[in-house]
Order: structure tokens, then C-alpha cells, then sequence
């Protein structure tokens, strides 16, 4: 028996497999990675059985980022030392010496980061603060 390739279909562009999945596909984002190196088509005339898994039409898509690989500003109004900070200050633990202390600077450049992901047209937004932005001291008292 042939294996199964499994195939996703995500909310983005415009593949259309068949005319009889087109209105239940389209606008569809196709993710096929190959089997054995063929394409599709090969894959389908060899006979292998494919399954399309499809996020609905209403699904909404998103981006997230992590306090610590986007923040940057590590000493700026109040924030703590994070264990990632002392982690990274100890030489030969991260990989070139790299810390967070710039990062991509969104703590600076968030209106920036906000206009890009609005044209975009990012629908869902999840985020994180760095915990020594609310407790400098690691508890009692926030900034």
C-alpha cells in the first residue's frame, strides 16, 4: 500500500486544486513539501493517497513575539536583571556573546512594529512584557 502524504491548506494566496474543492478552498496557501522528491502531480498519479487538512474560511491568523528576543532596552525605566540576562553575561553560555540588550528594539520601535503589522493586515497580535518590567526586585513591588 502506498503512504499517505498529508497536506495543509492555510487562508493565504490563491492554489486551487480541482473545480469541485475551489469553492471550499479558495483563497488557499498550499504547503506540500514532496514526497520522494515529486511534486504533486507525481505524487497523485502514482496513486499515494493525499490528505488535505483545511483551516476554515474564518480562521484568523496571527503573529506573536517573546519579551526577551524583541524588547531590547534591558536597563531602561526601572527593569530588572532577568535570569536570561545573567545567563547570557556569563562568557561562553550564548553563542557569540549575544544578550537582549537591543534586540529588535521594539521597546523603542513598537509604534513601527504596530504600522507594519496593521498593513500587513494582522488580524491577532500576542505578546509578552518581561517580568523584571513588572518586578525589578523578581517580587513585591512593581515599577
Amino acid at each position: 500500500m502506498p503512504p499517505e502524504v498529508i497536506m495543509i491548506i492555510a487562508a493565504f494566496g490563491s492554489v486551487i486544486l480541482s473545480e469541485s474543492m475551489a469553492s471550499l478552498l479558495h483563497p488557499v496557501f498550499l504547503c506540500y513539501c514532496g514526497y520522494e522528491g515529486k511534486d504533486l502531480c507525481q505524487t497523485l498519479r502514482e496513486g499515494i493517497r493525499v490528505t488535505i487538512l483545511a483551516f476554515p474560511r474564518d480562521f484568523v491568523w496571527g503573529v506573536s513575539t517573546s519579551a526577551y528576543q524583541i524588547e531590547g532596552a534591558l536597563t531602561e525605566d526601572g527593569r530588572g536583571p532577568s535570569i536570561w540576562d545573567t545567563l547570557a553575561a556569563v562568557p561562553g553560555r550564548i553563542m557569540n556573546g549575544d544578550d537582549a540588550s537591543v534586540a529588535c528594539d521594539s521597546y523603542h520601535r513598537y509604534e513601527e512594529d504596530i504600522a507594519l503589522m496593521k498593513e500587513l493586515g494582522v488580524k491577532a497580535y500576542r505578546f509578552s512584557v518581561s517580568w523584571p518590567r513588572i518586578f525589578p526586585q523578581g517580587d513585591g513591588e512593581t515599577c
